[in-house]
């Protein structure tokens, strides 16, 4: 949502006026796209025991709260789970398409991917360096696009603004907090899982986004949209290889982790909160929409 305005992935969205039914429709096919993706691509190399954990942690550690709040990038990471996924290259060239055309960053989130991937020290010294002379002549790189091409600045400035009031800033700082966290904690945890598995192979990669986190840390709103694939969409399939070797524990920890967050939602209700939207489903009630943040 920007503006009072709710931002979906299509034109179609916008016409619709009652906004639950377009927060439904988002977070139902941007959940049902991201499903589909791993009944593809990550079951069937598993052993039919272990499903149920599986999609028990994949779905539950997915963000449906980004999903309302920013649909767009959302449905295009997973777009973009499909294209580097994919083994055909008409296939990887077509959700590399559906995913650039639903939120422009997943361009350069692919490319960077990819090259970390098959160049990783070129790719280190090439996009680090970058970054940090971006930020010693950010001032200077920002005026010139200016002078150019003012709106392109002004969709940069909703990534790059400070915010002001404390509220807003202490939100912020958690938020980055925890995702910063969980890369950290993705990356360490890929030392302990065998090479074979998704983890291992985003490890180089894993560790070039944490240190442009760092680097970027001061445009909090686009480091943290950078790193989104990770911390708010595949934190859970990641969980889920880390912890493969220790199922019994990982299944408890789950179980006691999804009945904390239970209690915690319902102790710490705020009407005030800038999700009310779900208060329209009625047919839930109150507090029980709650849970669904």
């Amino acid at each position: 949502m920007r503006s009072g305005t709710i931002t979906g992935g299509s034109p179609a969205f916008t016409q619709v006026e009652n906004p639950v039914f377009v927060l439904f429709c988002e977070t139902f096919f941007i959940l049902l796209f991201y499903y589909i993706w791993i009944e593809k691509k990550v079951i069937p190399y598993l052993d039919r025991s272990r499903v149920t954990i599986l999609l028990v942690s994949a779905l539950f550690f997915f963000s449906i709260t980004l999903a309302t709040q920013l649909p767009r990038q959302m449905l295009s990471m997973v777009f973009l789970l499909y294209a580097l996924s994919s083994t055909l290259k008409k296939n990887r060239l077509l959700f590399l398409i559906l995913a650039t055309l639903t939120h422009l960053s997943a361009l350069p989130i692919y490319l960077m991917i990819k090259f970390v991937r098959y160049k990783p020290k070129t790719a280190f010294v090439c996009i680090l360096g970058g970054s940090i002379i971006f930020l010693y002549y950010s001032s200077i790189i920002i005026n010139t696009i200016n002078l150019y091409s003012p709106d392109i600045i002004n969709r940069l400035n909703y990534y790059l603004v400070q915010l002001d009031t404390t509220k807003e800033s202490d939100f912020l700082m958690k938020m980055n907090i925890r995702a910063i966290s969980s890369l950290v904690l993705i990356f360490l945890g890929s030392f302990l899982i065998r090479s074979t598995t998704i983890v291992n192979q985003y490890k180089n990669t894993l560790l070039l986004f944490i240190v442009l986190y760092v680097i970027l840390i001061s445009f909090p709103l686009a480091s943290f949209r950078l790193t989104l694939i990770f911390h708010s969409i595949l934190l859970g399939l990641f969980m889920f290889f880390i912890f493969s070797k220790y199922n019994d524990f990982y299944r408890l920890f789950l179980l006691f982790y999804i009945l904390y967050r239970i209690l915690n939602w319902s102790l710490r209700i705020d009407i005030e909160n800038n999700f009310r939207l779900w208060e329209s489903y009625f047919w839930i009630g109150y507090p029980f929409h709650f849970l669904l943040k």
